[in-house]
């Protein structure tokens, strides 16, 4: 694949960033043991550098479930994502960045406030970055931006709701951007038809490409992720 893209993008495909998996910490997206996602990565790692040495490989996003396992012993945990980034490291494997799968829709039921999913976030990076001992960069994945679900509130869209929504985007991301100083960029999850006709989704010089045991995955267009840059 590495050799396909650079036959088609010559020097630009240097600047393509590759995630592999997508909350392949959890058994519900990876359907095997903590050796399986290493040896993935880093088989994965070893072979786009071979051909891209200057592009970005990292894991994929982690989630709020399985992060710490080793130490929760969480059900459906397939690896421990201190363990993984110390190991990788170690082994000179280092993730370009680090990835944060994060779910900020207003849960009226139980978190119905920004600061909650801002918390939550803030104490996982803060356990996975101090214990590998290395501060990567930072960026959040499945943000979860458009289309949330209001509960009672109502639905998305109309007049009244689209203030409210834009409050509650705003306190989130200056809630990440104040507390996670190493938080670089926000990946949007969920449909973007608003932005379908014209493109604008995570493509070009930072295209986002998502490696899985199934091949290479360009989100982009009516299932795309919106690029915030903080």
């Amino acid at each position: 694949m590495a050799t396909d893209l650079q036959r088609s993008y010559q020097a630009g495909a240097a600047s393509f960033t590759f995630d592999i998996g997508d909350e392949y910490d959890h058994s519900s997206t990876f359907n095997g043991q903590a050796d399986d996602f290493y040896n993935l990565y880093e088989t994965a790692y070893k072979s786009i550098k071979s051909v891209l040495p200057a592009a970005a490989v990292a894991a994929g996003d982690f989630t709020a479930a399985c992060y710490d396992s080793a130490t929760t012993n969480a059900a459906g945990c397939v690896y421990d994502t201190k363990a993984f980034l110390s190991r990788e490291i170690a082994a000179g494997d280092t993730p370009a960045n680090l990835n944060r799968s994060l779910n900020v829709f207003w849960d009226t039921g139980t978190r119905p406030y920004p600061s909650a999913a801002v918390l939550g976030a803030t104490a996982s990076v803060a356990y996975v970055n101090g214990a590998a001992g290395n501060q990567l960069p930072l960026q959040i994945h499945q943000f979860g931006f458009q289309h949330m679900p209001w509960g009672s509130v109502g639905s998305d869209g109309g007049p009244s709701i689209a203030s409210a929504e834009a409050n509650w985007d705003f306190q989130a991301l200056m809630g990440l951007k104040q507390n996670l100083p190493n938080l670089s960029r926000v990946f949007n999850w969920g449909p973007d038809q608003a932005l379908s006709s014209s493109r604008s989704t995570c493509r070009g010089p930072s295209v986002c490409c998502e490696i899985s045991p199934f091949g290479a995955h360009f989100p982009h267009g009516e299932s795309g992720w919106l690029d915030l840059r903080i």
